[in-house]
């Protein structure tokens, strides 16, 4: 029974040729075969009894008459999926509904961070893990963190490992503060380009990110969730602002007031660091100005801007770059990268437009 269990965890690993069909049909093989199996056994044990003339099992007394059975509990009414949100699905009197929804969340689990992947991609080692996390393990050992055996950077990304955990958060599989960070995450992604959707799509994630009344989501969830919504506050007032500085002809002075002052929310707030590459910028007239955070600055020129082949390296002068406006001195198209001050390299998303 324990090899079938581990056989089960392993065959419904999500892989791209696999789907929900696929999965069910590996339970009920699973179950078949545990049935086949004891079936089996106790044949064996019967017919060993009859070679070896075993005497007969003796009569047992006759047993007691049973008490009546208690009245069945009154049947309690179906749950909304909004009293549902926060807990986790029940586990079946047999365990094995339990068992197989535990083993379909561990496939989806980075075993690295041990939260849910939020952008997962498969390594060369066949297991799942966070992109981010995987990339910096990988920095620095050329190794599995499960097996330790030697292993390549190659990476894969696994569109289905974030659908699948997505239906699982959405059908009450994941309890609530393992469901609020994982939406958490997810706004924080797409807020950065790293994950598709636009600041739209991130903002529904920080709506689905709210604690629920069932459960206590971490102090640190939920005051960065709040952050968060008070920037999307901000941003529209700053928007509003700069609209109506505009139609009295003051634009261009108060979007220099507000992209000059930190701290680095005022400067996204008004002058937004690029969503996109931008190919027309022009070597030795575009001016662009680096994001203030110098600890999100490093972050971005640590991985792969999005649609770039490689990260931008990151050396300690390049702190002294936050917060500063240069002259664009060259386009690299296959980093996703601007070329400045001689021999530094910036991802485009670091950057705020100033000038084309």
């Amino acid at each position: 029974i324990e090899d079938l269990r581990v056989s089960l965890n392993m065959n419904i690993y999500p892989r791209g040729d696999r789907n929900d069909d696929d999965l069910l049909n590996v339970a009920r093989t699973v179950e078949l075969r545990l049935e086949n199996g004891l079936g089996g056994a106790a044949q064996w044990a019967r017919e060993a009894a009859q070679r070896v003339a075993l005497p007969p099992v003796p009569a047992m007394p006759a047993a007691p008459p049973m008490p009546p059975a208690p009245a069945p509990a009154p049947r309690r009414e179906a749950k909304t999926g909004g009293e549902r949100r926060g807990k986790k699905r029940p586990r079946a009197a047999n365990g094995t509904n339990g068992t197989f929804a535990e083993a379909v969340l561990a496939s989806v689990t980075c075993p690295i961070s041990q939260s849910l992947v939020v952008r997962p991609v498969i390594a060369e080692d066949g297991k799942c893990y966070e992109r981010a996390h995987i990339e910096r393990w990988l920095r620095q050992k050329k190794s599995s963190p499960l097996t330790n055996q030697r292993m390549g950077t190659r990476l894969a990304d696994h569109t289905d490992g974030r659908n699948l955990v997505a239906s699982a958060i959405e059908n009450g599989l994941v309890d609530g503060n393992a469901a609020a960070a994982w939406h958490l995450a997810s706004a924080r992604l797409k807020l950065v380009g790293e994950l598709p959707g636009g600041l739209d799509s991130a903002k529904e994630h920080l709506a689905a990110a709210a604690p629920s009344p069932e459960c206590e989501c971490a102090e640190g969830t939920s005051s960065d969730r709040d952050m968060l919504l008070e920037a999307f506050k901000l941003r529209e007032q700053v928007k509003s602002f700069v609209a109506r500085a505009g139609e009295r002809g003051l634009g261009n002075e108060v979007v220099r007031l507000l992209t000059v002052d930190r701290p680095s929310g005022v400067v996204a707030a008004a002058g937004t660091p690029m969503t996109a590459w931008r190919g027309d910028l022009v070597p030795n007239q575009s001016v662009i100005r680096i994001i203030d955070n110098v600890d999100e600055f490093r972050r971005l020129c640590e991985r792969r801007a999005p649609g770039a082949d490689r990260f931008v390296d990151w050396v300690e002068d390049m702190e002294e770059l936050a917060g500063e406006e240069f002259t664009v001195e060259g386009l690299d198209e296959d980093d996703r990268a601007y070329n400045i001050e001689a021999h530094f390299r910036v991802p485009f998303d670091a950057c705020i437009l100033v000038r084309v």
